[in-house]
């Protein structure tokens, strides 16, 4: 760490999910998209021509270089008593919920106290200042994983080297484990939004991580049918369990192989069907991911038309799909209406993601799991709930986000917690100080820390993962 001087049988829908920052176009030239060989260091990198939301809106192939989205820090003078520590974050151009979030905590954590910042110390007369430094690496879409990742991780290296953060927060793409090896490159403690536990399982002693386990999502589902059939005295060996599941990333390999792995161990008829969205099966020169043939041939091997044994007696499958929403989950939804499929159970990632609110008619009985609810009754010292941290969002940022929403704004706060927990004692705080000569120590008060957030209660386990609740 350097120097920071001056610086989820009924339906499951879960919770879902713009002061924007307008940086000062004088510092910098505004940022085009669609330079052929952008620049990767920090210092370089010009200001975004577009909002957080309107980056989003771009089209899939349309190249977008890297640039400064957010630079939010308080304007107020500096002193001892005011200390400024920096979070530094990279997403791709498509995650504004992973991103936005953090700048309404920052924005309210900076506002305290008539602007001084959120007090800390034994005596509550000394100030913390956040700087958040929110940067958009690319469009891997428009450039492929592979030259993305590479650009990803020279962008971050460059932010890491020049600003000297105390602070990661994690991306949210198939690229965040590229960012674990910068974490201990640079000794600086990485806040992942990942959910997968073996995410956490390489011993990085600078990677934690806010998700709590994801692999948890689908078991409720497997086990209300278990329960029912064994209500109905009919057998389980007889019950067909299929599940359609991406070979990336992580989340949706892990999140549906803990679903056929107890699908086994329970003695279900389970049949894996699994895909690489970024591969051509057929090669006919659509990737998977696209190819609505593929896609809808895996429909078919999950659920044939017409009755599963043609007996009165039959039991409908139980359908498990760890797929995106748009032309994955379209598609092969679209096959079975067509096909006249009829699961007994059927679950979905996307069924507690931003697309289960556009097709409320079309998916009434889905099931699904997730990080956060939105009748959890969690709060902090700003919002009464995660929903209105969602509600703010929609007036600030122009969109209804999810909950990933939520988890970026509680990182700030839990960031905040863990300097004022560590100083709680200290008549005279010395952050600075700290943060420069005795950072492991202050990883470790974040590895003991317990505390309560808008996401819920924060505690990390011997993999540095949240185990403060359950999905």
């Amino acid at each position: 760490m350097g120097s920071m001087a001056n610086q989820l049988l009924p339906p499951l829908i879960l919770g879902l999910s713009f002061a924007l920052f307008f940086l000062n176009p004088t510092s910098a030239e505004k940022g085009l998209a669609g330079s052929t060989s952008p620049s990767l260091a920090f210092p370089d990198l010009p200001l975004c021509n577009q909002t957080s939301l309107e980056l989003t809106q771009l089209s899939s192939d349309v190249l977008v270089d890297p640039c400064i989205l957010y630079d939010v820090r308080s304007d107020a003078e500096m002193t001892d008593k005011t200390p400024e520590v920096t979070i530094v974050h990279l997403t791709p151009y498509s995650c504004p919920d992973h991103r936005d979030g953090a700048v309404t905590a920052v924005e309210k954590l900076n506002g305290d106290n008539k602007g001084k910042g959120y007090a800390i110390g034994f005596n509550k007369d000394h100030y913390l200042r956040f700087r958040l430094v929110s940067v958009i690496g690319g469009n891997p879409n428009s450039i492929g994983t592979s030259l993305y990742s590479d650009q990803h991780v020279a962008v971050l290296d460059s932010m890491l080297e020049t600003l000297k953060p105390q602070y990661i927060m994690g991306t949210c793409t198939s690229v965040s484990s590229l960012e674990k090896a910068l974490a201990l490159k640079h000794k600086t403690v990485l806040m992942a939004q990942v959910g997968p536990p073996g995410f956490y399982k390489d011993n990085n002693p600078y990677v934690f991580g806010i998700h709590v386990n994801s692999d948890t999502y689908p078991l409720p589902a497997l086990q209300s049918l278990r329960f029912y059939i064994n209500g109905e005295r009919k057998s389980i060996a007889k019950q067909p369990v299929r599940v359609i599941y991406r070979t990336k990333s992580e989340f949706f390999y892990s999140t549906c192989r803990s679903v056929i792995d107890k699908a086994i161990l329970d003695g279900f008829d389970t049949t894996a069907i699994e895909y690489d969205p970024e591969g051509d099966e057929d090669d006919n020169g659509v990737l998977n991911k696209d190819d609505v043939a593929f896609l809808e041939g895996m429909a078919d091997q999950a659920c044939p038309s017409g009755p599963v044994d043609g007996s009165e007696d039959a039991q409908h499958p139980a359908l498990f799909a760890c797929v995106t929403a748009g032309v994955e989950a379209g598609t092969i939804l679209a096959r079975w209406r067509a096909n006249g499929c009829r699961p007994g159970v059927t679950w979905f990632t996307t069924a507690t993601w931003g697309w289960a609110e556009s097709n409320k008619d079309t998916i009434p009985f889905f099931q699904g799991g997730g990080q956060w609810h939105k009748n959890f009754a969690y709060s902090d010292q700003y919002f009464d709930s995660g929903q209105d941290v969602l509600d703010y969002g929609v007036s600030a940022y122009g969109y209804h986000g999810n909950y990933d929403h939520v988890v970026s704004y509680a990182i700030p706060l839990l960031f905040s917690q863990h300097i004022k927990s560590f100083f709680r004692i200290q008549n005279t705080p010395d952050v600075v100080g700290a943060f420069e000569n005795n950072y492991e120590e202050m990883r470790r008060a974040l590895l003991v820390l317990r505390t309560e957030t808008i996401f819920g209660p924060v505690s990390f386990n011997e993999d540095q993962r949240n185990a403060g609740r359950g999905a």
